[in-house]
């Protein structure tokens, strides 16, 4: 298992022998196989890990670039094997885990502050980019690999609360343990310590407000256990209401006024990036609904955002910066979904793991939903922990929540007493919510099953199309319309979903797409003028009909969509040129007249 480990988070960019953590993976599963007579205890995270895996296979399918899907997936069941690693070890070997997950972490926020370009890449705060050059001047530089510091901010996020808790629960027994456990909680005290130092250094403003809240969620639970004596559930039906009460009032406050919301977010240390970063969530959310049942394909984000968001053949985003959205665009509703029981189960099993007798032996579990907590609200504002090669480590929080086995050799099956009759309790049918659930499900599908079945078939068309115009991605050129002829054999797809669902929207950019390719740009216009109506806020549609208007001659019509297009006056500077090395003077006039229009404008 480490050595697949270390081969998953060895190599940049990922390929090549990384692809053989997978094998290493399965050797090491059947070897405990073998040895214990089980593959796995079973745990409340089976099924929705599985289903999570099985929606990043489909994106695997659906992915533009397999190479980059396969390298994608390796790490989900890289993260899987860390899972089952921690939900089948005992405690003693989850403490020495969590001990050296301190230390690693710790070298990694040093080796980050040391080793980033402070002077190449100015930091946001002037105190921080003082301390950076300050250790660039006196650390020797290593020349190798410089990671994000959004990469290294969510891994030291999600960490940090495994020495802490390791920490204080070492001091709590400070008398009663001997030199070697004190020693142990003095190294995750320093271990804490430089990973918080190496957080400041990230300027990481979504892993700070993240452990803000989880800090705020455990000192809540703290509270309500002071509150309410009673062991048993009651101080968990507080925690929950609290919770919810404060999730509502903050609803409620962004309902109320937005712009106080917007005002607040931009008034934190560093440069404001509330607005983008609500501009964004916007137009992924619009992405996300071109392959609501396939996703786009693993890895495959910034090449869609790209090309269907911005209209540009360059690299812009690498993830979505925020881990649900970026699920959704690549792996669609169901991988979403799964997502989203995943975590869930996994506080579920860690709340009710808090109440058993285990905890007092097993302080990890505190740290593994502190942890989730973490990772929960980071996962709002950052996409990282889904989209990088620290998405090894995104289920390192559940397998410690979920706690792990005292006593791993094969047991001796001991018959269960049978138990004594009770009085019959009136209740539900614990099949009626189900049946309830799927009969409502029946009736919606019903009365939309056209709308469905329209996005089913734009779906299939948009991966195949995407397939198609992103080989090769990215190119760092625009398309001289070479690949229309692949791409038309996509179009019956869409006609068919445009057959059942008029209006349906990814059918309708895509074919305007495909007409633009085919330089037929009056089709263009009548194909994305329905679309742009439907939604005037999708920035992609938008662009692309602004241009054809501009290409078709008609500038008038082009100028309310410009405003939506900011790099629209660059742009046309540089098609002056390049239409005339495709042999159309006559659009490189009508280039240089929207160029001319623009400086008007402005």
């Amino acid at each position: 298992m480490l050595a697949a480990v270390g081969l998953w988070a060895s190599e940049r960019p990922p390929q090549g022998v990384i692809l053989l953590g997978t094998p290493l993976w399965v050797a090491a599963w059947a070897f405990r196989w073998l040895r214990l007579g089980r593959p796995s205890r079973s745990t409340a995270l089976d099924w929705p890990i599985l289903a999570f895996l099985v929606t990043a296979l489909v994106g695997l399918w659906a992915a533009p670039s397999r190479a980059d899907g396969l390298v994608r997936l390796d790490l989900f069941l890289g993260a899987a094997g860390l899972y089952y690693l921690l939900a089948n070890s005992p405690t003693a070997s989850r403490e020495r885990f969590g001990y050296g997950l301190g230390v690693l972490a710790a070298a990694l926020a040093i080796y980050f502050a040391s080793q980033h370009d402070w002077t190449g890449a100015p930091a946001k705060y002037a105190v921080i980019g003082q301390v950076g050059r300050l250790l660039n001047r006196h650390v020797p530089q290593l020349n190798l690999y410089q990671p994000n510091p959004n990469v290294i901010a969510n891994l030291l996020a999600v960490v940090l609360p495994v020495p802490v808790v390791q920490t204080v629960s070492g001091l709590a027994a400070w008398r009663g343990v001997g030199w070697l456990q004190r020693a142990a909680a003095l190294l995750a005290g320093g271990s804490a310590l430089v990973i918080a130092a190496g957080l400041v250094m990230t300027e990481s403003r979504a892993s700070a407000l993240a452990l803000g809240g989880a800090a705020g969620l455990a000192a809540w639970w703290w509270l309500a256990g002071r509150l309410i004596r009673a062991p048993g559930r009651a101080r968990l039906g507080l925690f929950l209401c609290g919770v919810a009460a404060a999730m509502l009032a903050m609803i409620a406050f962004a309902v109320a006024a937005p712009n106080l919301v917007t005002l607040a977010l931009g008034s934190l240390p560093g440069p404001n990036s509330a607005i983008s970063r609500t501009e964004l969530f916007g137009q992924v959310w619009r992405l996300a609904q071109d392959a609501p049942f396939t996703g786009g394909g693993l890895a495959a984000f910034p090449g869609l955002y790209s090309t269907y968001i911005l209209g540009v053949p360059n690299l812009y985003l690498t993830h979505a910066h925020n881990a649900y959205l970026n699920v959704l665009v690549e792996q669609g509703w169901p991988g979403l979904l799964s997502f989203v029981a995943v975590l869930t189960a996994a506080l579920v099993a860690g709340a009710r793991r808090s109440h058993g007798p285990a905890i007092g032996r097993d302080a990890l579990v505190a740290a593994g939903l502190l942890g989730l907590a973490v990772l929960v609200l980071q996962g709002f504002g950052d996409g990282t922990l889904v989209a990088s090669r620290v998405a090894l480590a995104w289920l390192i929080p559940a397998g410690l929540a979920v706690g792990g086995q005292d006593n791993l050799e094969p047991q001796a099956p001991v018959a269960e007493a049978q138990p004594t009759a009770a009085a019959p309790v009136a209740r539900w049918p614990a099949w009626l919510p189900w049946a309830a659930g799927l009969a409502a499900t029946g009736c919606l599908a019903l009365l939309t099953w056209h709308i469905w079945l329209a996005a089913w078939y734009a779906n299939m068309g948009e991966v195949a199309f995407a397939r198609i115009q992103l080989e090769g991605w990215p190119t760092n050129a625009w398309s001289n319309g070479q690949e229309a002829p692949r791409l038309g054999e996509v179009e019956p797809v869409f006609q068919r979903a445009l057959a059942i669902d008029p209006t349906n929207e990814t059918a309708l950019y895509r074919l305007g797409l495909l007409a633009g390719s085919r330089r037929d740009y009056a089709v263009v216009v009548q194909t994305l003028t329905p679309a742009e109506r439907a939604d005037p806020g999708h920035r992609g549609i938008a662009k692309a009909l602004a241009y054809a208007y501009i290409w078709a001659g008609d500038l008038q019509d082009a100028r309310p969509l410009l405003k939506q297009v900011p790099e629209a006056a660059s742009e046309m500077t540089v098609y002056i040129w390049w239409w005339g090395t495709q042999g159309r003077p006559d659009l490189a006039q009508r280039a240089r007249a929207a160029v001319a229009d623009l400086a008007t404008a402005q």
